[in-house]
């Protein structure tokens, strides 16, 4: 019975990681309509060999990201970095555990720092908080 629970489990996890997989992969491939130097990036850190739980999280953040991708008219670039294919990376940017998200605008600066969940919303909001400053 407990073999049965766990194969159903990681069915459900396989089932519900790989539509969240294809719509990164089709999220990552749409041409942006701005120049890559002058488009606001989003920087989307994860660890593919991390343990169930940062998978967990991962998975999560990484439809969160795709959420906002989809909802925002500001031609954000993505650029994803995994840990476990260059772990030089977390001494580089400062990351304890994953997720990790920056916010960088046109030219490069960081904006914003999510560690551990976020929601799209939360994405948004810093953004638009960017460009009020922006703009005052």
């Amino acid at each position: 019975m407990r073999r049965a629970f766990w194969a159903l489990a990681w069915w459900g996890i396989i089932l519900t990681a790989v539509p969240v997989l294809a719509a990164v992969a089709s999220a990552t491939q749409t041409p942006q309509p701005q120049p890559a130097d002058q488009a606001p990036t989003l920087v989307f850190v994860s660890k593919s060999d991390a343990c169930e739980c940062e998978r967990n999280l991962c998975i999560a953040g990484e439809q969160e990201v795709i959420n906002f991708l989809a909802s925002n008219p500001w031609g954000f670039v993505l650029e994803r970095v995994d840990l476990a294919e260059s772990p030089a990376a977390a001494k580089e940017l400062g990351i304890l555990a994953v997720p990790v998200v920056f916010l960088r605008d046109g030219e490069g600066r960081q904006i914003s720092r999510f560690d551990g969940f976020f929601s799209w919303q939360d994405l948004e909001q810093a953004w638009r908080a960017h460009l009020a400053e922006g703009s005052k």
